[in-house]
């Protein structure tokens, strides 16, 4: 390899263990080779760099001693450590293709640009058809309107001292890869396009409590479809046509910033993800929990009121909606969900798991509008559990019966109560009145 490289990749990364594996897979199989790999870990508490290979010479670690909460941070520490000439970012929980960087590459020498951008195919949540598409224009003009999220492109490393780096997250009204982005096209770098789609992503933002929960499944599964060939440029092109009658090709135009204050989108986005949250409490007693209005990413839109003036939060469109369970302590403990009996998903086929494991439950609709899920489970001693339901189907009331609504519903959840067991004997007489056990 060159004294230079003619890429540094830069992968900022927290608390991913052993899920960071595929993505690093993906990014030493790129066909153009002429790269160093630096994995930037942001004041990690496990043993992420511990899957960091390190018998390739390519490949090195940086270990930040503090959590600095965003990608701004390890990518402007990565960017001072480079010695390519241009800087490409991977996200640690996002695939490429194989062809990836010699799209770039190639982009840098036929048309000189600043910035070089590949197209990206966002994948909503398992479970769902969603699939937004960016990173595809002609006019360098674009950049102005259009989002790239930092898996996308690459940069002249020049560039980003001309504009001084990345910037720290809470104190801008945008997202700190937009504020990069813009700031990158007023001081008149020339963006281009490679014109396919080359990325893809596994927002994080998308998916509530990704962090809180880490998985690698979406990504391990596009990388063996990319390498058995069932994912390739032809698929990438349906995913553009997908997308093209969706309505979600390069979406995302002008947002207005100003409505937000320093830092809001930040912690929204933390929110989502189950990084920033409510302190988790020991269960002491039985406590009745109402749906509240913080973001939960694509599992819940947002807060509505029944007609008796009852607020609930509607799941979707995401098939496989989070419950985030604030409680604590390695106790039994009875969790009831609280649902309209509307039975848009068809409620009597819903399946439960707590904490990733599946368990039995009882459909119980005492109440003319009201339907109970009844589980029982153990929770987690150090940090809140997690309730997923697993929905049969997510219906849109515009395709039934002509409404104006054209989201993807699921459950209508009132809220729920959970309540600790406190004995065996209560235990086993519970499951027996819930499962007849």
């Amino acid at each position: 390899m060159p004294d230079a490289p003619y890429f540094t990749i830069v992968v900022a990364t927290f608390n991913r263990s052993r899920h960071i594996v595929p993505t690093i897979e993906a990014a030493l199989e790129q066909a153009f080779t002429d790269f160093e790999l630096l994995v930037v870990g942001d004041g990690l508490t496990d043993d992420t760099l511990d899957h960091v290979p390190r018998n390739d010479a390519r490949v090195g670690v940086i270990a930040l001693p503090w959590n600095s909460g965003s990608q701004a941070r390890p990518n402007n520490v990565g960017i001072a450590a480079a010695r390519g000439q241009h800087i490409a970012y991977l996200g640690h929980d996002d695939i490429w293709m194989p062809d990836h960087l010699a799209a770039l590459a190639q982009l840098f020498e036929e048309t000189e640009c600043d910035m070089a951008v590949s197209g990206c195919a966002y994948h909503g949540p398992p479970g769902t058809d969603l699939i937004q598409i960016t990173g595809l224009f002609a006019d360098s003009k674009e950049a102005r309107r259009r989002f790239f999220p930092p898996t996308s492109l690459a940069h002249r490393r020049s560039l980003a001292i001309q504009i001084g780096g990345w910037r720290a997250p809470h104190t801008l009204t945008s997202p700190d890869d937009w504020d990069f982005l813009l700031r990158a096209a007023d001081a008149g770098a020339r963006f281009a396009s490679t014109g396919r789609v080359t990325a893809q992503k596994f927002a994080a933002g998308h998916r509530y409590l990704s962090y809180l929960d880490q998985s690698s499944s979406e990504q391990r599964e596009m990388l063996t479809a990319i390498r058995s060939g069932a994912v390739d440029r032809q698929i990438c092109a349906q995913y553009v046509e997908r997308a093209k009658a969706a309505g979600t090709l390069m979406q995302d135009s002008d947002r207005d910033f100003t409505v937000f204050q320093a830092g809001d989108l930040y912690r929204m986005n933390r929110f989502n993800k189950g990084i920033e949250r409510a302190a988790t409490v020991p269960l002491t007693e039985e406590l009745h929990i109402l749906p509240t209005s913080e973001p939960r990413a694509l599992d819940w839109y947002a807060l509505e009121q029944s007609a008796d003036g009852s607020p609930f939060r509607r799941s979707g469109p995401s098939l496989r909606p989070r419950l985030l369970i604030p409680f604590a302590g390695d106790i039994e403990a009875r969790i009831t969900l609280h649902l309209l009996d509307d039975d848009p998903t068809g409620i009597d086929k819903i399946r439960l798991t707590l904490n990733g494991h599946a368990v039995e439950h009882r459909t119980r609709r005492d109440l003319p509008d009201g339907v109970d899920l009844d589980l029982i489970g153990r929770l987690r001693l150090e940090k809140p559990s997690v309730v997923q339901l697993i929905l049969p189907e997510s219906p849109c009331p515009a395709e039934i019966d002509g409404a104006a609504d054209r989201r993807r519903l699921g459950v209508a959840l009132l809220g729920f109560t959970v309540a600790p067991v406190r004995s065996n004997r209560i235990l086993l007489w519970i499951r027996r009145v819930i499962f007849g056990a």
